[in-house]
């Protein structure tokens, strides 16, 4: 059975509570979980920082785990019908070596971090 949590991220912060993290949690109330996966919950949000970004957390979990979930706040991922699976990224871990990258943000053409600076 899947379950699913919001991780709690907001758009421009990031934020929120890690696959990894949830998995522990969810997995010290007693649920048995036997797979994991990021997800979006498939609705639309309005476009400002702050703002709700839908990010879910995904646990495959046993039948017989469906009550310690629940009690932990998780919901069934088929009340979620326009939900979707999607690759959970994470930064590579740091080697101890400084690197700088240049980035070039829309409509500006420059490394300049305003994406509302209109050039």
């Amino acid at each position: 059975m899947d379950v699913y949590k919001y991780q709690g991220s907001r758009q421009c912060e990031g934020g929120g509570t890690p696959l990894a993290e949830m998995q522990r949690q969810l997995q010290a109330g007693g649920a048995i979980v036997t797979s994991t996966s990021c997800g979006m919950d498939g609705r639309m949000y309005p476009a400002f920082c702050g703002g709700a970004d839908g990010k879910i957390n995904i646990f495959t979990i046993s039948s017989n785990s469906m009550n310690a979930a629940l009690a932990q706040g998780f919901t069934l991922l088929t009340n979620l019908p326009e939900a979707q699976k999607t690759s959970c990224y994470n930064a590579p871990a740091s080697t101890g070596t400084s690197t700088s990258t240049s980035t070039t943000y829309p409509y500006t053409g420059s490394n300049n971090s305003s994406y509302y600076s209109y050039q």
